[in-house]
């Protein structure tokens, strides 16, 4: 038995009134309400993402529906720890003593 990872949508659904979010529940799962803005998170499965918009757009309540776009975020941590070493060396070359360039003595 193997693990497949669902992949999925994230709508972001802007409201005309709050009273009907419980409706929402059947369509994917509701991450966040925002209750001063009417907004809702709704995460949905990426292949009924298209069906789930359009059923989602007749319901009197929606105003409008936004599709999130996922940020591309690097995972690979390989090489940080060097980086970080390689500035900090380089930073303790030009100024050794940690004195602002900048600074008066009153």
């Amino acid at each position: 038995m193997t693990f497949k990872k669902n992949l999925r949508k994230k709508l972001v659904i802007h409201l005309y009134t709050l009273k009907k979010i419980n409706q929402l529940k059947r369509f994917g799962f509701v991450h966040y309400v925002s209750q001063r803005m009417k907004y809702v998170v709704l995460y949905v499965d990426d292949h009924y993402a298209q069906q789930t918009r359009q059923k989602l757009n007749k319901l009197h309540f929606v105003r409008s529906i936004e599709e999130e776009i996922p940020e591309i975020i690097t995972k690979d941590y390989s090489n940080v720890l060097e980086e970080v070493v390689q500035a900090e060396t380089l930073s303790l070359k030009d100024n050794p003593y940690n004195i602002e360039e900048n600074s008066s003595c009153k």
